[in-house]
């Protein structure tokens, strides 16, 4: 009886001026894009606003900044400023949680932040602008900016010493890659490393000083080693070093290059800059030979070709001489172990040999006499020479350029390292900043790449997969695949998928037209490229379990992509027309939440297909997280504009979803219009009305009302003590009521 007193008392109680809102707002800088939590901090993202549009930070223009809160008071923890036009619209950043790493594209690098500090702790310098960045684990993903480039970039990076050299793929199936580190020039410490690379591991070797060549024959690895004057002989089958060689050399004058050959494999050859070729017992380490080269001090390096071993000279007998290193432009010949009292006259300065199909291949750095970059008239530039050599007599030789290539003020590195594929008969060079590939039969040009980076030393490891170090820094190795996407590339993923393969991903936005059909996705996987179109103007995507849920801005949609089946699942229309199509899409258990230009938030119910408006935002909403604090969970929305009018916002909107409590109805309302579904009252009024909702505690405290509601919908409880509690519904002059408890 006294519950019905009680029940009677609360509904006489006035509620028109008590409304109460059920969202809150962050203060943010000008048109927050991109929000995301990490531990127990969000982390908001603005826009860089450039008022006139014309490139330039002028006078009231404001950089992009990051704000970071404490996600359960809300509560603004510091802030940083970006450098001016770090990203662009929409923003896509790399965010690596595990080694709490922000990754932010800015005009010619990737920036690396520390998610905890918010201090730059790295970067990473491009020869292409950058649209954006994702990450996962070590693999960066990054989408060239140029609206004519339709190519992303895969790319894992390396570190285990500084001047990394050279690499190349190895092992029995070539499952291997491998690298070199050279190390501080004239180290007194050992600071030289082999580094192995499988799919899924990274393992170091110390080498010594000096690392400057790497070869593999017959399942070993052979690594010249400069500072430290020996061979390194490492076994694949066994992972280890398997001996270790004395040139005999010292100081400046140590080893260079070495080779092998199928004639007498229990030799090896290795080049001095002692002005010589020393021949080495592979089984005793023994120096066997000593074969000197009369006209110079400095023999680089060596190829083999028909019973003849050549070698080249790169420059002048002495590191000190005053007038520079002085480019000799000999060519040594080698029979029988013995040096041939002739050599011939190259007409560039050569720096590598190659063996390829039994023909010689030179290649000729450029030469830059007084090193200051720039092609005077004195200077040359880089060639490839492919040189036929018949042997006429023992002392004879017909040696005739049949094929040459300009590679034009090109400087390939010293020493160079070309890298050849035996299986397409390819030559690949680096070039400053692009990767030419040539066939050896005719020396054509087959593709000329645009690297994302300035390469000191490249090498060709798989189709389409590049090892390189880079010459801004130079303690980082990278392996990177070129992919070819479709029309607009916007943002990428790498994912783990069930069959066991790994897949990058890249959402491409396609032409902006209302016609237009090509939005797509590109999957890169196992090697092989497909992209499928999906629809009109994607936006953005993420990854669960095998599917991509891609945002359709000019659809009007959200496409469940299957990866494994390369086919989309289901397409979820979203009652948005023109330009108030949705943005992006977060998951929270079975429910997709979706912010749209309309001003509102969608939510799909992956199980029933529903899709409903959930929330109205006080704004135009962009960006979308998931927030969890102990048992609560929200959804906090950047609000990139205030209106239609398309006005900077300065707020981050936040809607209570859940407090993670479980609510139970103690009593049912006979008429049907009010009850209690998961953690919401559900209402459902018989006029036309504006209904308001409210709490009471069992002692009368009202702790919760909300009006101006539509005549039916749901209220989220707010986070409230355990305990036991009234909820009413008035419209007009109907009233309901039902009992409930909240169990904690």
């Amino acid at each position: 009886m006294k519950y019905l007193v009680l029940l009677y008392s609360l509904m006489l109680i006035i509620t028109s001026n008590l409304f109460s809102q059920t969202s809150q707002f962050v203060e943010t800088g000008k048109q927050p894009l991109h929000v995301f939590q990490h531990e127990k901090v969000v982390h908001v993202l603005t826009n860089t606003i450039d008022f006139n549009f014309n490139g330039l930070q002028d006078e009231g223009d404001i950089p992009a900044k990051w704000f970071r809160y404490n996600a359960e008071t809300k509560e603004l923890i510091d802030s940083t400023t970006f450098a001016w036009r770090s990203y662009s619209f929409p923003i896509r950043v790399g965010i690596d949680k595990i080694s709490h790493k922000l990754y932010i594209p800015t005009n010619d690098a990737i920036a690396e932040y520390d998610l905890n500090t918010g201090q730059i702790s790295d970067s990473l310098f491009l020869e292409i602008p950058v649209r954006s960045i994702s990450t996962n684990g070590n693999t960066i993903g990054v989408v060239d900016k140029n609206t004519a480039s339709q190519t992303a970039y895969k790319i894992s990076k390396y570190t285990s010493g500084t001047f990394i050299q050279q690499a190349l793929r190895c092992g029995p199936n070539k499952e291997y890659i491998a690298f070199i580190n050279e190390g501080a020039f004239g180290a007194t410490t050992d600071d030289s490393y082999l580094t192995i690379l499988t799919d899924n591991s990274q393992v170091v070797y110390p080498l010594g000083k000096g690392a400057n060549h790497i070869f593999e024959y017959e399942n070993k690895l052979y690594i010249t080693m400069n500072g430290s004057h020996e061979i390194v002989v490492f076994s694949l089958s066994e992972m280890k070093i398997e001996k270790k060689i004395s040139t005999q050399t010292t100081g400046f004058d140590g080893p260079r290059e070495s080779i092998i050959t199928t004639v007498d494999s229990t030799l090896i050859y290795t080049t001095t800059y002692a002005g010589d070729v020393r021949v080495f017992s592979l089984e005793s380490g023994e120096m066997l030979h000593t074969i000197a080269f009369p006209e110079t001090k400095k023999v680089e390096s060596i190829a083999y070709v028909k019973d003849y071993f050549y070698i080249n000279s790169p420059m002048s007998t002495d590191f000190d001489d005053p007038d520079k290193p002085i480019n000799l432009r000999k060519l040594g010949v080698i029979r029988n172990n013995q040096i041939m009292d002739f050599s011939f006259n190259l007409p560039y300065n050569p720096s590598q040999l190659l063996t390829i199909d039994s023909t010689l291949f030179i290649v000729f750095n450029r030469v830059d006499k007084n090193f200051n970059t720039i092609q005077d008239p004195e200077d040359s530039e880089a060639w490839i020479y492919k040189y036929d050599i018949r042997t006429l007599t023992d002392t004879t030789f017909a040696f005739a350029n049949i094929d040459s290539v300009n590679l034009g003020w090109s400087s390939l590195g010293f020493p160079t390292r070309c890298s050849f594929d035996p299986t397409k008969k390819f030559l690949y060079v680096a070039c400053n900043d692009t990767i030419r590939s040539y066939t050896t039969k005719r020396l054509e040009l087959v593709n000329d790449y645009v690297t994302p980076f300035k390469t000191s030393y490249f090498t060709q490891t798989g189709e389409n997969e590049f090892f390189a170090s880079i010459r801004s820094k130079e303690s980082y190795g990278v392996k990177y695949n070129q992919i070819a996407t479709g029309k607009f590339p916007q943002s990428t993923a790498t994912v783990s998928l069930s069959d066991g393969s790994e897949a990058f991903v890249v959402m491409n936005e396609g032409e902006f037209s209302a016609n237009a059909t090509n939005g797509s996705l590109t999957v890169y996987k196992n090697g092989e490229t497909n992209t499928i179109d999906i629809g009109n103007t994607a936006n953005h995507f993420f990854i669960k379990d095998d599917i991509a849920f891609v945002t359709m801005n000019g659809s009007q949609e959200v496409v469940k992509f299957n990866l494994l089946t390369k086919e989309v699942e289901k397409r979820f229309a979203i009652p948005t027309t023109g330009f108030s199509g949705p943005r992006e899409s977060v998951l929270l258990d079975n429910t997709l939440y979706t912010s749209a230009y309309s001003g509102d938030i969608f939510t799909i119910n992956l199980g029933t297909d529903e899709v409903k408006k959930e929330f109205t935002t006080s704004g135009i909403p962009e960006g979308l997280a998931i927030v969890t604090t102990g048992t609560n969970t929200s959804l906090w929305t950047t609000l990139a504009y205030k209106d239609a009018s398309y006005a900077s916002d300065e707020r981050v909107e936040i809607f209570f979803l859940s407090d993670g409590t479980s609510v139970v109805e103690g009593s049912k309302n006979r008429s049907n219009e009010i009850s209690i579904v998961g953690n919401k009252i559900r209402y459902n009024t018989k006029t036309s009305t504006s209904p308001v909702v409210t709490i009471h505690t069992l002692q009368g405290e009202q702790v919760f009302t909300v009006s101006s509601l539509p005549i039916t919908g749901e209220v989220a409880i707010p986070a409230l003590p355990s305990g036991s509690y009234i909820a009413s519904l008035r419209h007009g002059q109907h009233h309901s009521s039902l009992l409930f408890t909240i169990i904690r």
